[in-house]
């Protein structure tokens, strides 16, 4: 999905493009591997609506409550 998504955006150099892709993969990897576990939730679409419920200054709380349990 990375490398398809990459290719549609249409790099002009090899390198920006092996740039995005790294970037696309530590946000994935971050978002699958710390918040949904933390947060409890079975997948992404419901860890973003519980994000999106709370006001942002809550999220500290929210994550570190999570991790504590």
């Amino acid at each position: 999905m990375i490398d398809f998504t990459t290719l549609i955006e249409d790099y002009r150099r090899k390198s920006s493009m092996q740039i995005s892709i790294m970037k696309k993969i530590f946000f994935f990897m971050f978002v699958n591997t710390l918040l949904i576990p933390i947060l409890a939730t079975t997948g992404l679409n419901e860890t973003l609506k519980k994000l999106n419920k709370d006001k942002i200054l809550n999220w500290p709380n929210i994550i570190s409550a999570q991790l504590m349990a």
